[in-house]
């Protein structure tokens, strides 16, 4: 992280992603697929009043590149541009976020229709309440309920570092392999960190 860029409240963020399926419920347990997500973001912060109590609390926008790490014909890959406000009120937080898909040739040969599923746009919204964090996320907002996903989220406090985490995941692209297959899945693990 490098902060205060151009002598203001922005910082500038290096950040990596990592997701694996590991499927231990298998005969023979394995890692099915696994997604590598490298992103460069600047995030300015703030606590700007906007309408009915809601304040915008950070407005992060940067460039992220999303692949499976495959070759030849099992390679997806796409890169995004995108802008992220992040609003707060009391126990809620909203996130909207648009992308822009960076029309390249690893994407046209690879996944040319992975905007169709995936699509341009994700809405996120979470509750804190004693501790607990719950949310809820659409992804593909504009396809209706044609396509895209809907992840749900609980996660618990273990101790002050570590929260149970559960997710259950409906819809395309859970996987970039998969992008456009449709799936339903419930996980469970733990995470160090929540959205609020």
């Amino acid at each position: 992280m490098i902060k205060n860029i151009f002598n203001s409240n922005t910082n500038l963020y290096l950040a990596y992603t990592q997701k694996s399926f590991w499927q231990a419920y298998a005969n023979s347990a394995y890692i099915r697929d696994t997604n590598y997500t490298p992103e460069i973001f600047f995030s300015s912060v703030g606590n700007y009043p906007l309408f009915a109590g809601w304040r915008l609390k950070y407005l992060n926008w940067g460039a992220l590149h999303q692949s499976n790490g495959r070759g030849d014909a099992e390679e997806r890959t796409w890169n995004r541009l995108y802008v992220a406000p992040i609003l707060s009120k009391g126990n809620w937080m909203i996130t909207i976020k648009p992308w822009y898909v960076v029309d390249d040739k690893a994407t046209r040969e690879h996944n040319p229709n992975i905007a169709y599923y995936l699509g341009y746009d994700s809405v996120l919204v979470a509750y804190k309440y004693c501790g607990q964090v719950f949310s809820v996320e659409r992804t593909n907002v504009e396809s209706g309920v044609k396509r895209g996903a809907i992840i749900v989220t609980w996660s618990l406090p273990l101790n002050k570092k570590v929260k149970f985490y559960t997710e259950f995941f409906g819809g395309y692209g859970q996987s970039l392999t998969e992008y456009n297959h449709s799936t339903a899945s419930v996980g469970v693990g733990i995470a160090l960190n929540d959205w609020i």
